[in-house]
């Protein structure tokens, strides 16, 4: 019983990845998180242009989030773009 209200609670679309109008994979909760932080992510050509942004935020405001963030598409950009 208990596992089916922990399965039933995950919002499996908003962990999905999808393919965005700039060519980028983001989930809607990747989405979410760097809208909270005011990155707007079709602005940016590339996931290294992002990463960029995003590390430089980092360096002047520390946030736990975000940086658990920019791990997750940091180690996504070397499987995608640079390990091939």
């Amino acid at each position: 019983m208990m596992e089916n209200k922990i399965l039933n609670d995950i919002n499996y679309e908003e962990k999905m990845l999808k393919k965005r109008a700039n060519k980028m994979l983001l989930t809607d909760e990747e989405i979410n998180l760097l809208k909270e932080f005011n990155f707007d992510y079709l602005k940016y050509a590339s996931l290294d242009e992002l990463l960029f942004e995003i590390d430089d935020y980092l360096n002047y405001q520390y946030d736990e989030n975000l940086e658990y963030l920019f791990s997750k598409l940091n180690e996504r950009n070397y499987y995608e773009n640079i390990y091939k």
